[in-house]
């Protein structure tokens, strides 16, 4: 695919046939984090009926931290999908996911980073706020398939 500037209906129309081509792919990589998270509900409903609040916490603590990483993995691999499809290169959603994974502590720093910018930058005027929030939503594509580090923007 030739890369060039595009006008609004274009990238629509581009967007639209990318998804319609792999939506099986796209559905099963968003199935994995459902599941992961219906899944940590009824580990942490069992942990409270079985033991109480202590066990429910516990359990929401180490379930929730590994929910977070599957949804980086998760958005990881989507963006990975995307990015080679537009390449006409496919790759598997092992691959994807073991990408999404390599890089999931990078996303979570990366966006724990910016999270704290965006905070100080609304606190202290709205408008470096608003700023560092357009530059943030595109950390996940500067990670991922730049390869950069957390702090790269």
């Amino acid at each position: 695919m030739d890369l060039k500037p595009m006008n609004v209906g274009e990238i629509f129309d581009h967007s639209f046939k990318l998804f319609k081509a792999q939506f099986k792919s796209y559905l099963a990589i968003m199935a994995v984090g459902t599941v992961c998270l219906i899944g940590t509900v009824i580990i942490i409903a069992a942990a409270y009926f079985a033991g109480g609040p202590t066990p429910a916490i516990v359990s929401g603590v180490v379930f929730g931290v590994l929910l977070i990483t599957v949804n980086l993995a998760m958005a990881g691999a989507l963006v990975m999908k995307i990015s080679e499809q537009i390449f006409n290169r496919n790759i598997s959603l092992v691959e994807a996911f073991r990408y999404g994974f390599s890089r999931a502590l990078s996303l979570f720093f990366g966006c724990l980073l910016m999270f704290f910018a965006c905070s100080i930058g609304f606190i202290l005027l709205i408008i470096p706020g608003i700023y560092l929030a357009t530059l943030g939503s595109f950390i996940l594509q500067v990670i991922l398939i730049e390869g950069k580090g957390p702090g790269a923007l």
